[in-house]
């Protein structure tokens, strides 16, 4: 039976997840929906594996991830999202992340993403696949300024275009039929992908690496 830590700071998710887990009969899930509950719970007990929502407030989980690590480096850890991760792929790696998954997979997809780690795989999301492969698995992938290392997701895209429009964020959420935090989230990948400090600087740059075309 494998053991499975589930973080998540939203309940209804976390519980909702841990049955999907539980009723394969293949794991038991200890859920924790705070990461500071972690820290004292690590210390005492041992898990299979680690399944980290990304976005908590006061430990996310990319900290929560580095702490996991530096009390246990074998530990294996799957940061769990709706988001996308891929800008921060070497941050992930640093911090000890195994894999990622997203918060739409089904129990069976999980199941065998868990079993994968375990065997000693990384899992990589698709489109830091298909960026490795369009840059060479450079270390980087985006702290130059060569176009052909950076790459928007057609979301992003779409978010910057709306920006470029003079779209607010809650605007742009309604007219993507996206919530407003998930906007804010792809603005904060936009902002590291382009090194970019505010809209009117990731406009500019896009514009100038002709990664989209926008009117400024």
């Amino acid at each position: 039976m494998i053991s499975l830590l589930l973080v998540d700071d939203h309940i209804v998710v976390g519980e909702g997840t841990k049955y999907l887990l539980e009723e394969t009969g293949e794991i038991t899930v200890t859920l924790c929906t705070s990461g500071h509950d972690v820290l004292d719970l690590i210390q005492h007990s041992e898990f299979d594996i680690c399944m980290l929502d990304l976005y908590m407030p006061s430990l996310n989980g990319l900290d929560l991830a580095k702490k996991i690590s530096e009390f246990n480096k074998n530990s294996r850890i799957i940061i769990y999202t709706g988001f996308e991760t891929t800008s921060l792929f070497n941050v992930f790696v640093e911090a000890g992340v195994s894999g990622f998954i997203s918060k739409t997979a089904t129990g069976s997809q999980i199941i065998t993403l868990i079993k994968s780690i375990l065997n000693g795989y990384t899992i990589l999301p698709l489109e830091l696949y298909k960026q490795l492969r369009r840059t060479g698995t450079k270390e980087e992938l985006v702290e130059d300024d060569d176009p052909n290392n950076i790459m928007l997701s057609p979301r992003e895209e779409k978010i910057l275009i709306g920006i470029a429009k003079g779209l607010k964020n809650r605007e742009i959420a309604e007219e993507l039929l996206l919530s407003q935090r998930s906007v804010e989230y792809c603005l904060t990948n936009i902002y590291k992908k382009l090194n970019a400090t505010s809209r009117a600087d990731a406009l500019m740059k896009a514009e100038k690496l002709k990664i989209i075309h926008v009117q400024l």
